[in-house]
């Protein structure tokens, strides 16, 4: 196991660091202080867009494609945020 870690180039570790950092502790971060600002109840609103913002990111960086059903679902899960946050 020890082995494998001396092979790991620098990108490697800077990847690592990278996804432990941004991807995991900054993003709790955000999420807890979002939890605080706007509460439990729009911030689990609000947590549904994630797969949505995921699937986009990946089709403008990524070049990843968009199948029909994953743009229908895309919208419907916006529309549904928007519907919920109406006063």
């Amino acid at each position: 196991m020890l082995q494998n870690l001396q092979s790991f180039s620098f990108s490697n570790w800077l990847s690592i660091f990278y996804l432990a950092s941004l991807g995991s502790i900054v993003a709790f971060l955000f999420y807890y202080e979002g939890l605080k600002a706007i509460g439990a109840a729009k911030t689990a609103i609000f947590i549904t867009l994630v797969p949505v913002l995921t699937a986009t990111f990946a089709a403008v960086l990524f070049k990843e494609p968009l199948p029909p059903t994953l743009v229908l679902g895309g919208v419907l899960v916006v529309v549904g945020v928007s519907l919920t946050n109406r006063s």
